[in-house]
């Protein structure tokens, strides 16, 4: 039905979604914990800060020292254990921008960044980091407690995402498909997300005709929209979160149509609810507020439409599907 071009564009946006979502999935949120964790061991004072879980786990500590040190060999283990007797291996250990020695603690404050392997799967017992510094000595400092919540930050989110919605004819408008991109922020328990992007209007053949391989005709298509949603239900299984959300959205298109009568060009409201399924890697483990992590979601906005500009019908029922990419930096 929507031809050679439309395929074309529909397998860009495919292969476009793809390759981002191994980039995004990447981008793992960001968990603090909700209470102070630090250790002391003769100068050195070290503090957890924040870790970020995913298709990649990492854990960043803060160290205060006052003579320099030599970073030996690190894991991550259980609080029973011995110190330094062994464990889950860290696989890198980053001092600051990594651009020292390997290894070197310099005195001072700095950020410790440690790296895990991705076979960990769970964090369900208190977890402590031993460091081996210099000859024989060792440090450790807690990382997971199960008795202090570790939450996701509240912050602004780059979106990415494919549009594609159609409707019963509004003004000679069949469907709109193409991608957006803007910014998302939580407002208490709402997440905001606001959009524009670019797309192509496909057009009815009773009002556009038809190519003459049978396909519809297209214009341009600018869409922006502003959606407000509420997770109502969260859960883990087998390291997968779901998190399903409700709401509401506003958004509004501006459509091209080569008509019989000429290029012509109006505008679309729409005044839709949201129905969004959100998913993504995680683990485990005391972490809370599971719906500002979610690297992917599926929504479906279902509604009214309302051209008041448009040469034929003004008013008609549309519905879609969007395919979101959360880049959480």
């Amino acid at each position: 039905m929507f031809g050679r071009s439309r395929r074309a564009l529909a397998c860009a946006l495919a292969l476009l979604v793809g390759c981002l979502a191994s980039v995004a999935g990447g981008g793992c949120a960001r968990f603090t914990p909700s209470v102070p964790m630090q250790s002391q061991t003769g100068d050195m004072t070290l503090s957890m800060r924040h870790m970020r879980l995913g298709l990649g786990q990492e854990m960043t500590f803060e160290s205060r020292t006052s003579a320099p040190h030599k970073i030996q060999h690190g894991w991550l283990t259980v609080a029973t254990r011995d110190p330094c007797s062994g464990g889950a291996e860290v696989t890198d250990l980053i001092v600051d921008d990594g651009r020292g020695a390997p290894g070197a603690l310099p005195p001072g404050t700095h950020a410790l960044r440690v790296k895990l392997d991705d076979s960990l799967a769970e964090y369900s017992l208190d977890i402590v980091l031993d460091l081996a510094i210099d000859e024989d000595d060792c440090v450790r400092v807690p990382a997971v407690s199960q008795t202090i919540g570790f939450t996701t930050e509240k912050r602004v989110t780059p979106v990415l995402s494919s549009v594609l919605w159609g409707n019963n004819d509004v003004g000679g408008l069949r469907a709109v498909l193409g991608v957006q991109a803007g910014v998302a922020a939580w407002l208490g328990p709402v997440q905001v997300t606001a959009q524009i992007g670019v797309g192509e209007s496909l057009c009815e053949s009773s009002a556009c005709g038809k190519k003459d391989d049978g396909s519809l005709y297209g214009g341009l298509a600018i869409p922006l929209a502003l959606d407000a949603r509420v997770p109502f239900a969260s859960g883990v299984r087998n390291r997968m979160a779901s998190v399903g959300a409700a709401g509401a959205r506003y958004a509004f298109t501006s459509v091209g149509l080569p008509g019989l009568d000429g290029n012509r060009r109006f505008g679309v409201h729409a005044f839709q609810g949201v129905l969004s399924w959100g998913f993504g890697d995680t683990l485990a483990g005391p972490f809370h507020h599971l719906e500002r992590a979610m690297p992917f979601e599926v929504l479906f906005p279902v509604g009214v439409l309302f051209a008041p500009d448009s040469p034929g019908a003004q008013v008609a029922f549309g519905a879609g599907m969007e395919l979101r990419l959360n880049f959480h930096l």
